[in-house]
Parts: C-alpha cells; sequence; structure tokens
C-alpha cells in the first residue's frame, strides 16, 4: 500500500508539474499572437483645411525686365548758334553735342538709339521723341550724328536748357538698346511704342 500510494503521489505530482510548464509556455505565445497586428484599416475622410496663413511682406521691387536697356538722366545740351558764312549776324541753325559713355561700337552697328527732349519741366513735362517737327511753330529738331560715345544734335531754335531745379526745361534723355536684347514686351504682353514716351516709360520702369 505504501508503494502504491507513493507512485500514485509521484504521478499527481508529476502531472501539476506538467500542467504548469505547459502553462508557462503558452501563456508568452498568447501574449504574443494577442500583440500581433491585424491589416490596415481604410483611410479616413479628409479633413476640412485649416485657416489661410497670415500674408507676408511684400518683397522688394524686381528689376525691369530690360537689363541690358541703357537710359540716361534728364541731361543738359547747351546749344550753339550757326551763322551764314556771307553774313555772321544770320543764324541759319543750332548745334549741340551730348557725351554718351556708354554708346557703344556694338549698339551703333547692331544696336539702336532713342533720345527724347523734354519741352516742359521735371514737374510738369512735354516730352517728345526725336526726330521732332512741329507744323505749328516751324520748330524742327533732330539726331543729326550718333558717333563713338556721342549725340550731335541740329535744330532750327536755340534747344539749350534754362531754369534752375525742378523748373529746368530744355533737357534730353537718351536710351541705348543693345542689339540682341530679348523682344521689347511689356508685363501685360504689348509692345513698347519707343515713340511713346508713357510706353517706354513704363517698360523701363522710369520716374523723372
Amino acid at each position: 500500500m505504501t508503494n502504491l500510494g507513493n507512485q500514485k503521489f509521484m504521478c499527481m505530482k508529476s502531472m501539476k508539474i506538467s500542467i504548469y510548464y505547459l502553462l508557462l509556455v503558452a501563456l508568452p505565445l498568447f501574449i504574443i499572437s494577442c500583440e500581433k497586428e491585424g491589416p490596415a484599416g481604410p483611410a479616413g475622410p479628409a479633413g476640412a483645411p485649416g485657416p489661410a496663413g497670415a500674408a507676408g511682406p511684400a518683397g522688394a521691387a524686381g528689376a525691369p525686365g530690360s537689363a541690358n536697356v541703357i537710359y540716361s538722366a534728364w541731361l543738359d545740351v547747351p546749344f550753339t548758334a550757326v551763322t551764314d558764312p556771307a553774313d555772321i549776324t544770320d543764324t541759319v541753325a543750332y548745334t549741340g553735342e551730348l557725351a554718351a559713355p556708354k554708346l557703344t561700337n556694338a549698339i551703333l552697328t547692331s544696336g539702336d538709339v532713342k533720345v527724347y527732349y523734354n519741352f516742359g519741366t521735371v514737374a510738369v513735362p512735354d516730352i517728345a521723341p526725336l526726330p521732332y517737327f512741329s507744323p505749328f511753330f516751324g520748330y524742327n529738331l533732330e539726331v543729326y550724328s550718333i558717333a563713338l560715345q556721342k549725340l550731335i544734335f541740329v535744330s532750327n531754335f536755340n534747344a539749350s536748357p534754362f531754369g534752375t531745379g525742378n523748373d529746368k526745361t530744355s533737357q534730353f534723355r537718351y536710351i541705348l538698346i543693345p542689339g540682341g536684347t530679348p523682344a521689347r514686351i511689356m508685363p501685360d504682353g504689348s509692345a513698347v511704342d519707343w515713340n511713346n514716351y508713357s510706353s517706354v516709360q513704363k517698360y523701363l520702369g522710369l520716374t523723372d
């Protein structure tokens, strides 16, 4: 009886150990299987757009789209009388010369030169492109010669400047356009009218 009892006790003890061991092994497997992620669910609907951010500060104005074009300030050109050789008291014309340091041979041969004359003042301009002819007053002013680094004018009236400061009148401005300058088109897509100073002013961003 004793041996049978011992055997029975040992058998029950062995079963308890086996069950305990199985629980120890199964528990981690159960935890691992529970931690496994399932397949991703469908994407949710897009959220409403957020409010627009505040506008940043305006950047500096860009340069005009005519970087290769060269233009002068309004300049004084003194004119001198040309008299009749037979009668030096008889003035037949007036001539003036203007230095244009950036008027190169390349511009002379493949570019363009435009000149404007301000009959008015800086404050109240009255600007005309050259050559200028007035059928009402008989005024005639034109570019007689375009040479290396200089312009020569001829007129039938004295086109010299007079006055001072913003009241000064009768000044010249030249514009040098190198050959190969990109199409003379303004930002709005229209062509530049070089005989219309307002159009030129808009194209080059000029302020008088």
